[in-house]
């Protein structure tokens, strides 16, 4: 059984037609590994017709998809895009910041040596719960495709206002010319400490100015594409529902997440918010996370069963007695939190089975109303702290 068959996609063939085809690229190590597969299998699944390039930056990653035989994937290793430019950057800058300063470049690479008019860029860990074929189709009609953060103004204003994890470049407009022009951004300088005055931020605040130097630039004001935890969790009270076994944002269906700052432990444990204790509201993390998590643990069985890798080696060197927001969901379906901390820091109202590795085998009745208070929505003050570890230090803690 190769992988295509694990994710049981029967009706969906492999793309055969490039003129329709919804053409995506990401980038990963070996700790990105299980993250990547993921967002492969949720495109499977969900788009009748695309084509995935992976950027792979080590030797684990890239002998690990390519021993699965991955349909409708390109891999190439990160060398065959190293110019001595970027050689010379990657000396002088942390893993990633210069893993921003690849992005640019992959997608440069892409579209100079395939026959592909239009390509996406979108982080490995961002999954996707709807098809995003009218997403790619309104690239088709523009030059470049842009997300806006959706977070606090000082937030944009100091860190931009475009996501840098989910952007689109379309050959046959002022695409191109964009992309060439980020590389040169990019190789100049691309490191974590905000430049205000200069306007410089990692990658990212780059992309504030496309809008003004390039024709044709399309911002997606669609709540479901790039939702994430600094737009959907805090920041904002969005309305979200499911309807018809579908995610919807206000009147957005959730087209895909960006699970940003998600630690995996191992195949139980989880951090999913590693700056801080975050509360998630039930329908999110049931029909948001919980997704998540399960397509994780289908792909970790099937390496352990099907291939010869060491799963272990793909977990996070995290500790799960230091998880911010710990999560533990096995395979029965049973959740439990962390209790390393006093009990009022739980914030369920249910009574809870402990993992006997982090405090003792007992079960602990939570207050309900301090659970209750843990639902309430955050006030100004909570959510300019929120916004912080959302733009200030939220690459801090990508695995790569």
């Amino acid at each position: 059984m190769n992988m295509n068959e694990f994710i049981k996609i029967e009706n969906t063939p492999v793309s055969s037609s490039q003129e329709s085809r919804c053409n995506f690229c990401t980038l990963g190590s070996k700790e990105y590994t299980l993250k990547v597969l993921a967002l492969y299998s949720s495109l499977r699944e969900k788009c009748p017709n695309f084509h995935l390039w992976i950027c792979c930056l080590d030797e684990d990653i890239y002998s690990i998809v390519k021993g699965l035989n991955l349909g409708d994937v390109t891999l190439f290793k990160v060398k065959e895009i190293e110019t001595t430019d970027l050689l010379n950057a990657k000396k002088l800058r942390k893993k990633n910041e210069y893993c921003w300063t690849l992005k640019p470049f992959i997608v440069k690479h892409i579209l100079d040596n395939y026959s592909v008019q239009a390509l996406i860029y979108c982080d490995g860990d961002i999954f996707f719960f709807s098809d995003p074929t009218p997403i790619f189709n309104l690239l088709l009609s523009n030059s470049i495709l842009l997300c806006p953060q959706r977070d606090l103004e000082w937030v944009h204003k100091l860190y931009g206002y475009y996501q840098a994890g989910f952007v689109g470049f379309n050959t046959a407009k002022d695409g191109l010319n964009a992309v060439k022009w980020w590389c040169q951004r990019c190789l100049e300088w691309c490191y974590i400490t905000a430049e205000p005055e200069r306007e410089r931020f990692g990658d990212q605040k780059y992309l504030d100015k496309i809008p003004q130097l390039f024709k044709d630039v399309y911002i997606c004001e669609n709540l479901g594409v790039d939702a994430a935890p600094w737009n959907s969790i805090y920041n904002n009270n969005y309305n979200i529902y499911v309807k018809g076994n579908e995610v919807y944002i206000e009147d957005y269906k959730l087209i895909c997440f960006h699970f940003a700052c998600l630690s995996i432990i191992n195949e139980n444990e989880y951090d999913l918010w590693t700056f801080d204790k975050l509360s998630i509201r039930d329908v999110i993390k049931d029909n948001i996370y919980i997704v998540y998590i399960q397509r994780l643990q289908k792909i970790i069985n099937y390496l352990k069963d099907h291939s010869k890798i060491d799963v272990k080696l793909l977990f996070s060197n995290n500790s799960p007695q230091k998880a911010k927001t710990y999560f533990r969901f096995n395979n029965t379906g049973v959740i439990t939190k962390n209790l390393t901390t006093d009990t009022e820091d739980i914030k369920t109202n249910v009574n809870i089975k402990v993992n006997e590795d982090i405090t003792s085998n007992v079960n602990v009745q939570v207050n309900k109303d301090k659970a209750k208070d843990l639902q309430k929505p955050m006030d100004s003050t909570e959510k300019k702290e929120q916004s912080i570890y959302s733009s200030k230090l939220i690459y801090n803690c990508k695995e790569r």
